[in-house]
């Protein structure tokens, strides 16, 4: 009985301290250049390559998870958008993902890119046509690159926003070999994060003990 209950006690406390996963939930920013209407993903020139052909994209559902331990943030969706130059944002269904690596990332989730370190890709597909468009991150010459940290929008859009350049390809079929090194003008992400409400690893490791005071218990009233 004694090594099952440190065997339980050894888990639980290897369970509460990889608990390391924290969702968002993602909405649009207010502040995109572009707006009105507000949205969380630009994407100019996605079909022409014209800088002045401006898509934007509506997040519809779309959720961020943080891996604290891994230093990873993956982001992914359903959104409604496209080109604004023409009529038809909010128009068109699209979904993605895209997935960063090597963060530096906080405990509370929020995180940083480092330049040489970190890297960032995914891809964005067009519902009604199936076109693929691949997606990769952007660190511009600044020195300016994505973040999930609050950053200064946090009073005026809620408890968190996170932003990122964005280079993509141009044609879904055959993008052009050099298009990971273009920048098409305000490309990026824009949003707004709402942490998912999770159990804290103190309150797991609370029910996990009293869970298991309810089976020793049980055990010795059966013995007795």
């Amino acid at each position: 009985m004694k090594r099952l209950f440190t065997a339980l006690v050894l888990g639980l406390m290897a369970a509460t301290t990889n608990a390391a996963i924290i969702d968002f939930e993602l909405s649009d920013s207010q502040y995109g250049n572009a707006r009105p209407p507000t949205y969380g993903l630009r994407l100019d020139g996605l079909y022409s390559g014209n800088a002045s052909d401006i898509y934007t994209f509506s997040f519809v559902d779309v959720t961020m998870s943080v891996d604290t331990v891994a230093n990873t943030a993956v982001l992914g969706g359903d959104l409604l958008g496209g080109s604004e130059n023409n009529g038809e944002a909010r128009n068109v269904d699209w979904s993605f993902t895209f997935t960063y690596t090597g963060l530096d990332v906080d405990n509370d989730g929020s995180w940083e890119f480092v330049n040489g370190t970190s890297g960032g890709s995914g891809s964005i597909t067009n519902l009604d046509t199936a076109d693929i468009f691949q997606l990769i991150e952007f660190m511009g010459s600044d020195g300016f690159g994505p973040r999930g940290d609050g950053g200064p929008c946090r009073s005026a859009d809620g408890p968190w926003c996170g932003n990122g350049w964005l280079n993509h390809s141009i044609d879904p079929e055959s993008p052009p070999s050099d298009w990971r090194d273009i920048h098409l003008a305000a490309s990026d992400f824009l949003y707004v994060g709402t942490p998912v409400s999770v159990p804290e690893p103190s309150s797991l490791a609370l029910l996990g003990f009293g869970l298991l005071g309810l089976g020793v218990a049980r055990r010795r009233k059966q013995a007795a």
